[in-house]
């Protein structure tokens, strides 16, 4: 070539990010020639010289070998693209890399979303900073050593690991250990983020507490209630004057209608925890909801609560409350505001307002007009899940009831 020799010409090909099969055929054949050709990235080298016939069956016989290599080495090289795309944009799965010195090298996206660092953060990190809780750090680093000393990979379990925030986030850890020859091991985490179903047992667990202890608060009044009708009746065959027996026949509703009013409670209560809690647009509860007074909404649009299936009762409770007890009430703003990372979803009215003195008991059982049964049921659903609610606003202006809801138990757009 008159302007540059074959070296000169693999490299400019090559600095161009060229990775066509590149053959050497030439007459020189020193040792450094052949050295510096191949570190350049020649496929292959083929001196001339000798019978033409077997030449050209050799130059034959390379150019197809160097076709295979590069057709091998790009389906690799997909292959590994593929698998590396994967391991980063899966959601749920988070995945770290890291050598036997802790020092973390790989971090994909879902590890920020489970665990709050972002790959710049984590990387070139000790893992055991970032994720392990100080009590079992010394533990931790006894079983990566032996790890990248056996090649043996941990067992499967589930652990809590620490969010960047200080918190516990539980995860079902798998571990492997990658050992390439020539190169020091590295060592593979793979974690399963175990936040929800930890959320469903414990709702659950919440959930047969309090079914136990109604169990045995609503045997005992009803058992209580038909004792003293049981009295009343026998009270009133002995006696004779009419005025007395009326005030027994009254007083005998009244405890008959206490009877009645536990065993609709029961059968309310009974359908709490039934299910596992579940996210649930909170817009499309609300719409559901019939009534004299219009419903208008502010920023709750996809916005998702991790609640009970029950949810829908606390909303149909709140506009009964207005409904029962607002008086002049016309109109529902059901709106949100944050509060640092949680939220706080607002029902409020504009009609009768809660005298101060009250508003924490109208979510007692038994309070109110009306068996005292919705509020505190409202109050019960929530709290499966550990939301709160409590009642804030101006006895002169109507209600106002603050519904706290903690960061991880809202979302903002439906839910994968």
């Amino acid at each position: 070539m008159p302007k540059m020799n074959g070296i000169e010409f693999l490299k400019e090909v090559r600095s161009k990010g060229n990775q066509i099969p590149f053959i050497v055929f030439t007459g020189k054949g020193r040792e450094e020639i052949i050295i510096k050709l191949l570190n350049e990235g020649a496929d292959f080298y083929l001196q001339k010289g000798g019978a033409i016939g077997p030449l050209f069956a050799e130059l034959t016989h390379k150019i197809v070998q160097a076709v295979k290599q590069k057709q091998a080495a790009c389906a690799l090289r997909e292959s590994e693209e593929r698998f590396r795309t994967l391991l980063q944009s899966v959601p749920a799965v988070a995945v770290q890399g890291y050598f036997p010195d802790h020092k973390v090298v790989y971090w994909n996206e879902a590890n920020t979303k489970i665990y709050g660092y972002t790959p710049d953060e984590a990387i070139g990190c000790d893992i055991c900073d970032l994720l392990i809780p100080p009590e079992a750090r010394e533990l931790v680093t006894n079983e990566i050593s032996k790890m990248a000393k056996t090649g043996v990979p941990l067992p499967a379990g589930a652990m809590y690991l620490t969010h960047k925030n200080g918190s516990m986030v539980p995860v079902f850890s798998s571990h492997a250990v990658v050992q390439i020859e020539g190169k020091k091991p590295m060592l593979f985490c793979i974690d399963i983020d175990l936040s929800e179903q930890k959320k469903a047992e414990e709702a659950l667990l919440d959930v047969n507490r309090k079914l136990k202890l109604l169990s045995s608060i609503t045997n005992k009044d009803i058992s209580n209630e038909i004792a003293l009708c049981e009295k009343l009746l026998d009270m009133a065959e002995k006696n004779e004057n009419l005025v007395e027996l009326k005030e027994y026949l009254d007083q005998f509703r009244e405890h008959f209608s206490a009877i009645e009013r536990q065993i609709e409670f029961s059968r309310q209560y009974q359908d709490l925890g039934q299910d596992a809690p579940q996210w649930q647009e909170v817009k499309t509860n609300i719409s559901r909801l019939t009534g004299s007074v219009s419903i208008k909404t502010e920023n709750v649009d996809s916005l998702y609560l991790y609640a009970d299936p029950m949810l829908g009762k606390v909303f149909s409770n709140l506009i009964g409350n207005t409904l029962r007890y607002g008086g002049r009430a016309t109109e529902i703003k059901v709106s949100v505001q944050k509060a640092y990372d949680d939220l706080i979803l607002i029902w409020e009215d504009n009609g009768s307002g809660i005298p101060v003195g009250e508003k924490e008991r109208i979510f007692e059982r038994g309070y109110g007009k009306n068996f005292g049964i919705g509020l505190y049921l409202c109050r019960e659903i929530l709290s499966i899940t550990g939301i709160s609610i409590k009642e804030t606003g101006d006895p002169k202006k109507g209600v106002r009831f603050e519904i706290h809801v903690p960061k991880d138990l809202y979302k903002s757009n439906p839910p994968k």
